[in-house]
């Protein structure tokens, strides 16, 4: 089992566990009791997309469920592929410098950010139409997104150097003879 980190407190560790309580968790606490009817809608449309019947079951209530939401929700979803994934370009710069330069980092911003997003293995599009998705469900959603940078370091041996010399057919007629030069 890990041992726990000793945390170093700036004030008296009391004092910071008073203003904690008094600050973070009961605004925490307010927070969750203004979210909770949220949250229960949130809950009920979801069990609706996924089939789940939670209600009583009276009997003079039919046993047919049709999936109504879910179809309203599938044909949302192919309106928003087809929006937001009609061209591979994701993204717009917009310019708000004045410097010469301004421009061409607009444009290479687009282009980098483009290039991201259509890797396949980022899973942009599953991302986008689940939080898409969590939006039209709960009326919110948040992402948190961030890229690192890893630097490898590759050696390419350079491509053979090809130069044209002219070469003498039996007529003695110039013939050029491409030649690779290996560097």
């Amino acid at each position: 089992m890990a041992k726990a980190k000793k945390v170093e407190h700036k004030y008296d560790e009391a004092v910071e566990n008073n203003l904690k309580s008094l600050c973070i968790d009961s605004e925490y606490l307010v927070a969750k009791s203004n979210n909770q009817q949220q949250y229960a809608d949130y809950d009920s449309i979801k069990d609706m997309l996924e089939l789940q019947r939670n209600e009583m079951n009276y009997s003079w209530r039919s046993n047919i469920f049709i999936g109504l939401l879910f179809s309203h929700f599938t044909a949302e979803m192919t309106k928003w592929a087809a929006i937001d994934f009609a061209s591979r370009d994701f993204v717009d710069i917009y310019l708000e410098g004045n410097q010469p330069d301004d421009k061409n980092k607009a444009k290479a911003a687009k282009i980098i950010l483009n290039a991201l997003l259509n890797i396949k293995e980022v899973y942009h599009f599953q991302k986008r139409i689940k939080a898409r998705s969590i939006n039209w469900m709960f009326g919110q959603v948040y992402a948190l997104m961030w890229w690192e940078q890893e630097i490898v370091t590759k050696q390419r041996q350079m491509p053979d150097k090809q130069t044209v010399q002219h070469d003498y057919d039996e007529q003695g007629n110039v013939v050029p003879k491409v030649v690779k030069i290996p560097q």
